[in-house]
């Protein structure tokens, strides 16, 4: 006589319950530019598991979103370019508006009725909210400006440099990057050879130098280079223009506000040029270089209040980027050394 078995049935599961392949390869591989069905549907095989991995508890609609939208991400890399390159400099976030918003608030200042009647800023409360009163998004005026009318959005985007095919590229967009390695990059080369990167997906490391290799695979890219600059000629060089120079640290140490800061000079200008640190991750290296090193300093010119006495602004840099020769780190500590040997 057959025994029935206590164990509970397994409920089949229906379509609704399942992700479905098909609309992930078809959102891959539809129009010009699509990737190939086979490349797709073991691409979308790996990212259903992986989003089941990831999302065990989660409803099938939420695991079906996440996948649709890095689908999207997906076909975005391939509508774009790609390119290989050399991290050597890179500002701070910034807001692209913060200038017009800066703007806008001297002017409310100035004069709080004219700038309100002139549309520069919108008063709400206590509130002072800065309006973009460009009509036009382009220099040539041919774009009309969509947000014209409307408050100045944030727009947080960073400056910063890359060796590409043995050429340096300025390159813009919200994008995180370290000091000497090389990423992917994705984006769009626009007029006048500035890259656009992409925020999605961001730049992806390929590799990390070693600091000898930084330095051999920058010192005559960064020579040849149109930036390049005779550190004794700095002060002939227009505030805000960004370039390279060599030279040799004289001095490592910390502004009143806590800012790293060194002082780097060469035969002809042994007094030096100040340099302050752009942002963090440089003020570290900044930090770490002793007294003697060479170094190549990528910087944006700043121009000074003369001091008491002196008629000229004093001519400084933004350092966005150092790199040290290896073969010159351990001089601090000799030169540190030879002090106390000499003033023994």
């Amino acid at each position: 006589m057959a025994t029935k078995s206590n164990t509970p049935k397994q409920e089949e599961k229906t379509a609704e319950d399942v992700l479905n392949p098909s609309e992930f390869i078809s959102l891959l591989t539809e129009g010009e530019g699509g990737m190939k069905k086979d490349e797709a549907t073991d691409l979308v095989g790996k990212l259903i598991g992986g989003v089941n991995q990831l999302m065990p508890r989660d409803t099938v609609d939420a695991k079906r979103q996440v996948l649709l939208v890095k689908c999207r991400d997906l076909r975005r890399v391939g509508e774009v370019d790609k390119f290989k390159g050399l991290c050597i400099a890179a500002d701070a976030m910034k807001d692209s508006n913060g200038y017009e918003k800066y703007l806008a608030r001297e002017a409310y200042k100035l004069n709080p009725q004219r700038a309100i009647k002139d549309g520069r800023v919108v008063k709400e409360g206590d509130k002072i909210i800065e309006m973009d009163t460009r009509q036009f998004s382009d220099k040539a005026r041919s774009k009309p400006n969509k947000n014209f009318g409307k408050p100045l959005p944030t727009i947080e985007r960073r400056e910063g440099y890359f060796i590409i095919d043995g050429k340096i590229v300025r390159a813009f967009g919200n994008y995180d990057v370290q000091i000497g390695r090389i990423y992917e990059l994705f984006g769009n080369m626009g007029d006048g050879g500035i890259l656009n990167i992409n925020k999605t997906p961001g730049p992806r490391l390929v590799e990390t130098l070693a600091d000898r290799d930084f330095w051999a695979q920058t010192y005559d890219v960064c020579g040849e280079s149109e930036m390049s600059t005779p550190l004794e000629t700095l002060s002939e060089v227009d505030k805000n223009k960004t370039v390279i120079v060599v030279g040799t640290i004289q001095h490592v140490g910390v502004t009143s506000s806590q800012t790293p800061m060194i002082v780097i000079n060469n035969d002809e200008i042994p007094e030096g040029i100040a340099g302050f640190a752009a942002q963090e991750d440089v003020g570290k290296e900044m930090e770490a270089m002793g007294k003697g090193s060479e170094v190549i300093v990528i910087g944006r010119v700043l121009k000074t209040k003369p001091k008491e006495g002196e008629k000229e602004p004093r001519t400084a840099l933004n350092v966005m980027g150092i790199i040290q020769n290896p073969q010159t780190e351990g001089f601090g500590d000799v030169l540190g050394k030879l002090d106390e040997i000499a003033f023994k």
